[in-house]
């Protein structure tokens, strides 16, 4: 069995956990005297939300992966990466770091918004959620918190946390930066040069270079029992921590039997 395949084993097994758990009801965030129900509410949206996403573009990664598309799937591998980074925001910042990610959604529909007007009408549905979600922005009471959370939530500040989890994800969303977007690196997984002669010979992979990159579920597998557990300390659920933790015990041992 490759490490790829290993960890494709552990992901599966993890992503069973997560439909088993949520199989018969959705979550359930309890709330203290003092605490706004509300925000925690919001919170609560967010966050599964987002770790319902990271596991979908997970088994969308391992897809990919298995019809060998390797390279092209460092995208999504990316986009989890960075939403892992959310979660860890959230944790920090609780309801406030919501509320900055939602400026940062209004800023993109500002400028959709704008663009509007010299390229493409958006329709009245779609002008009428942005005026309505940038109506909302502006009743956003400005605080310490609020511009804390605007500042964590930007993902080199996270790199800066020396020996937190965030550093980790940071690093490795560094990694995979390059090829998720235009770039050099990218290039270099469907063509490489060669000297001939008094020129250049480009040997192309019309399929990409599958020795290239590494398997990006082998990373996955280490950092998403983690993730999880991130998201299970936001949602204050103890019983899921305690499963993610019991699951990768019984792993540990099926794999040293």
């Amino acid at each position: 069995m490759t490490d790829g395949d290993e960890a494709e084993e552990w992901l599966t097994r993890l992503e069973t956990l997560w439909r088993g758990y949520y199989a018969e009801h959705g979550p359930n965030m309890a709330y203290g005297e003092e605490e706004s129900p509300a925000d925690v509410l919001e919170v609560g949206l967010f966050a599964f939300g987002i770790m319902a996403s990271i596991m979908r573009t997970v088994r969308a990664l391992s897809i990919m992966v298995d019809h060998g598309y390797t390279v092209e799937s460092r995208a999504m591998f990316r986009s989890a990466i960075d939403q892992a980074l959310a979660l860890t925001a959230i944790e920090r910042t609780g309801v406030h770091g919501v509320h900055a990610f939602g400026i940062i959604h209004a800023y993109n529909l500002k400028q959709l918004l704008e663009s509007s007007s010299s390229g493409f009408p958006l329709g009245d549905v779609n002008d009428e959620y942005i005026s309505k979600f940038l109506s909302l922005r502006d009743k956003l009471p400005t605080s310490d918190d609020l511009n804390r959370a605007q500042n964590l939530i930007k993902t080199s500040t996270a790199g800066r946390n020396s020996g937190h989890f965030e550093a980790l994800l940071y690093q490795i969303w560094l990694e995979a930066t390059p090829l998720s977007k235009p770039s050099m690196r990218l290039a270099d997984a469907y063509v490489q040069p060669e000297r001939v002669g008094g020129g250049i010979r480009m040997h192309t992979f019309l399929d990409s270079d599958p020795d290239s990159v590494a398997d990006p579920r082998v990373v996955l597998g280490i950092v998403l029992p983690a993730v999880m557990t991130v998201y299970g300390r936001v949602m204050r659920d103890d019983n899921l921590i305690v499963a993610v933790k019991a699951l990768a015990e019984e792993w540990e041992l099926t794999r040293s039997g």
